[in-house]
C-alpha cells in the first residue's frame, strides 16, 4: 500500500513541475468551437413528447378533480341544510314464517307483505327523485 502511495506522490510531484506552454491559443479555441458546433444533437422521439404531454395533462386533470371533490364535500359539510337520508329498511324477516298455519295462509301473508314493501319502495323512490 505504501508503494502505491509513494508512486502516486512521485507522479503528483512530477506533474506539478511540468509547466505546459500553449502555442497558437486562438487556433485551439476555434477548433474546440468547431467541434462543439459540428456535433449534431439527436432529436427526441416524437412519441416521447406526446406521452409526456398526455401524462402531464392527465395529472393536472386528476389534481383538479381531487380539488373539486374536496371543495364540494367541504361545502356540503359546512351547510346546515339537512339532506334527507332515507334510513328506513325493508324488513327481510318474514312474519309469515313465524306462524305457519297453512300453506295458503302463508302464501297470502307473503303476498300482502310484498305489496306493502312494493308500496314503500315506490314512495322512497319518489322521495329520492323529488
Amino acid at each position: 500500500m505504501e508503494n502505491v502511495e509513494n508512486k502516486l506522490d512521485l507522479l503528483l510531484r512530477n506533474l506539478s513541475k511540468q509547466k505546459p506552454e500553449l502555442s497558437d491559443a486562438e487556433h485551439l479555441t476555434d477548433n474546440i468551437i468547431n467541434v462543439i458546433k459540428s456535433k449534431s444533437r439527436a432529436p427526441k422521439p416524437s412519441i416521447l413528447i406526446w406521452i409526456r404531454a398526455v401524462s402531464g395533462a392527465a395529472a393536472i386533470l386528476l389534481v383538479g378533480l381531487f380539488l373539486f371533490q374536496q371543495n364540494e364535500s367541504e361545502t356540503i359539510a359546512s351547510t346546515n341544510k339537512s339532506i334527507p337520508v332515507l334510513e328506513k329498511k325493508i324488513n327481510t324477516d318474514s312474519l309469515c314464517s313465524d306462524n305457519p298455519e297453512s300453506p295458503a295462509k302463508t302464501y297470502f301473508c307473503y303476498m300482502r307483505q310484498n305489496s306493502i314493501k312494493n308500496n314503500q319502495l315506490t314512495t322512497y323512490s319518489q322521495q329520492l327523485t323529488n
